[in-house]
């Protein structure tokens, strides 16, 4: 499993754990805004989350006002990502 995809497991982990949500489908529809299994369709295809997906995840915590130090991970990451593409 790619970083970016352990990263979306851990914050769902930490969202189940304090009952913001039930299960990563629920993760998947409400704080990626994706259909329900699209976590477990990244792991199967050993696929990157989209930048989409990362920036509407970043959108969310910030919203909620949780995990700050997740929120700068996921900063990092969108850079990252934006750096890499050919943006002429």
């Amino acid at each position: 499993m790619n970083e970016e995809l352990k990263l979306l497991y851990e914050i769902a982990d930490c969202l189940i754990a304090e009952k913001f949500i039930k299960s990563y489908r629920n993760f998947s529809l409400n704080y990626l805004n994706k259909c329900p299994p699209y976590l477990s369709v990244l792991k199967y295809l050993h696929k990157k989350p989209s930048l989409r997906t990362l920036s509407f995840l970043l959108y969310k915590l910030n919203m909620q006002k949780i995990y700050p130090e997740v929120q700068s991970q996921l900063h990092l990451i969108i850079k990252n990502k934006l750096a890499s593409k050919d943006l002429i």
